[in-house]
């Protein structure tokens, strides 16, 4: 189990490619919106390869198909997800989301705030 934030506090930075895509942006940034709401904390965004992991970070989630999402695990990195699928892993203190072409990485992002974390719209 992975504890994205505890007492006001987490580990983790959200990372997207120096190449995202405008859904792969879009949906890092609604995820940073989601869990501020949800834990009062503001996760950072960096991009991988300009920006340094801020400093007592050491939880990334990738957003999109970033580098790491290649390195950690290569199926998901070249899968054929068509336009809206979509794939969540974990491992260790990394969790990857990515997703096809279209709004599949919009909807790995609130498969995530919904399914996993129990995040409601009303």
């Amino acid at each position: 189990m992975l504890t994205l934030a505890k007492d006001g506090k987490s580990d983790y930075v959200i990372v997207i490619s120096a190449e995202a895509t405008q859904p792969a942006i879009k949906a890092a940034e609604q995820l940073q919106y989601w869990l501020e709401q949800m834990t009062d904390v503001k996760l950072p965004i960096v991009i991988e390869d300009e920006d340094d992991i801020p400093a007592g970070k050491s939880g990334i989630i990738s957003v999109g198909r970033t580098a790491l999402l290649q390195k950690e695990i290569p199926s998901a990195a070249t899968e054929d997800l068509g336009n809206d699928g979509w794939g969540i892993a974990g491992q260790e203190s990394k969790l990857f989301l990515w997703g096809g072409k279209n709004r599949g990485i919009v909807n790995a992002v609130f498969a995530l705030l919904e399914e996993d974390l129990g995040c409601r719209w009303y």
